[in-house]
């Protein structure tokens, strides 16, 4: 632990147009699948011939009524934060203002809001009245988008479902139903608000190794999968456009890292693991904790490929030949766990792109697609997309595994006010005075800067996650 902590002369300052404030206090956060986010107080500047009598409780509630009848007005208050940890480190942060609020006490008016980082504008997307199959121009369709990396596939998915639903609004007539009034609204708010999710997804590197540079895709059928799933679920209703995201993020084994300066991305897990770096730090206090309690160790991972088809009658789940598991030798006494494959990893005629449904009555079990890919594709072709399946899947368990086995395997850093930790990243930490002490993968950071009272308070928390204590392993993570 750290035995001295030099003296640090922090600086937080706010731009909020209209306003001539300072922060009394701010606590900013920011941790991986969240939107960047902080909770600060300001003090008003009263001018030296301005009575602090004129200061009523009634002004200060007008005033941050105002602020709330500017949320329903669709004006947030963007702000702009500086904050400078005083060593050489210093970040700016623009964002809305929310939730505005206040406390008077004697001879004092504080008053409170947060901040939140305008990836939040994604929220106010609805995809859903895009949910019909796209009609691409010159008779092309869905399996005709075909780039490399994932985040430009979703992109390109996403453009051509607007752009499909723009031409088909512009050749019929114009509606006056609820509905269709409703939906135009809708399209219109989208337009405004396109640029954040559009501005996430250039940000992003969601490229899925085992992906390039395979023959993976090479059949159409799966290409059709992969880009209906793609399409499903950014269209389906789910009331929340940035948890779509997530969901989607996740079906490709990506997490949210979320911006400071710029936007946030979706990175690939194993992109973050295998680029580590070393953090050397003056710990004022830690704490670990390896596990939850009464946790087993994970024995293996199984992925199984699964497709749901549903008869008229009832649901059956038929077995697919598409399975995988790592570790391949389980670990004694450990917890076995069955997942399911992605949807898309394996491709399928009639597949509905949120729901996985296909119709039975043209595909009722794995056999029928065997005939079908040996009669009209021949068996090299079946053979060749059994192969690179499993070691898709193969790829999902191992990943799957390391990413299960410890991500509640944690440590809490605190560290004198330090604006240069990036979040993000997988981290070997060791403190200045005593050495390496584990390693694990940022997943939030908290700063607390206060002048609210005689000395003031500026620290830093690290949140750890997939912590390896001293020098342990996790074992069969490569």
């Amino acid at each position: 632990m750290a035995e001295k902590t030099e003296a640090l002369h922090p600086t937080v300052k706010l731009k909020v147009a209209g306003e001539d404030a300072v922060i009394g206090d701010i606590e900013f956060t920011m941790f991986y699948n969240q939107v960047t986010s902080a909770s600060f107080s300001t003090h008003r500047r009263i001018d030296a011939f301005e009575s602090a009598q004129n200061v009523t409780g009634e002004k200060v509630a007008n005033e941050v009524g105002n602020m709330q009848k500017a949320m329903f007005e669709g004006k947030p208050k963007e702000c702009v934060i500086t904050m400078n940890d005083g060593l050489e480190g210093e970040r700016t942060i623009k964002a809305f203002t929310t939730e505005p609020g206040y406390s008077l006490s004697s001879g004092q008016v504080n008053y409170r809001r947060s901040m939140i980082h305008r990836d939040c504008l994604v929220d106010a997307l609805d995809l859903s009245i895009y949910a019909a199959q796209p009609q691409l121009p010159e008779g092309k369709n869905l399996v005709d988008i075909d780039p490399e990396e994932i985040n430009v596939r979703i992109l390109d998915i996403l453009h051509a479902g607007i752009e499909s639903w723009e031409a088909q609004h512009k050749k019929g007539v114009q509606s006056s139903t609820v509905q269709d009034i409703l939906t135009q609204a809708k399209h219109e708010a989208n337009k405004k608000n396109l640029k954040a999710l559009e501005l996430i997804l250039e940000n992003s590197k969601m490229g899925f190794s085992e992906l390039k540079g395979e023959d993976w895709l090479s059949e159409s059928m799966r290409k059709n999968t992969l880009n209906m799933r793609i399409h499903g679920v950014l269209t389906q209703p789910t009331g929340s456009t940035f948890a779509t995201m997530l969901q989607l993020a996740d079906e490709f084994q990506c997490v949210y890292i979320p911006g400071i300066e710029g936007v946030g991305k979706l990175v690939n897990r194993d992109l973050i693991f295998e680029d580590v770096k070393e953090l050397s730090l003056p710990i004022v206090s830690l704490h670990i904790a390896c596990g939850n309690p009464g946790m087993l160790p994970l024995a293996n991972i199984h992925v199984v490929a699964g497709l749901e088809c549903l008869p008229e009658s009832e649901t059956m789940n038929p077995a697919l030949p598409y399975a995988a598991a790592w570790p391949k030798k389980p670990i004694e006494g450990g917890a076995y766990m069955r997942i399911s494959a992605p949807a898309w990893s394996v491709g399928m005629t009639n597949f509905a792109g949120s729901g996985g449904a296909v119709n039975p009555k043209e595909l009722m079990d794995i056999d029928n697609v065997i005939q079908y890919m040996t009669e009209e594709r021949g068996q090299d072709v079946t053979k060749k997309k059994e192969e690179s399946t499993n070691k898709l899947l193969e790829h999902w368990a191992k990943s799957s595994y390391r990413w299960m086995s410890l991500r509640s395997a944690t440590a809490t850093v605190v560290v004198p006010f330090n604006i240069n930790v990036k979040e993000g990243k997988f981290y070997k930490v060791q403190d200045i005075n005593s050495g390496s002490i584990f390693s694990g993968l940022l997943i939030g950071i908290t700063h607390v800067v206060s002048a609210q009272n005689a000395t003031g308070e500026a620290r830093t928390s690290l949140t750890f996650s997939h912590v390896e204590s001293g020098g342990f392993q996790l074992p069969f993570k490569d």
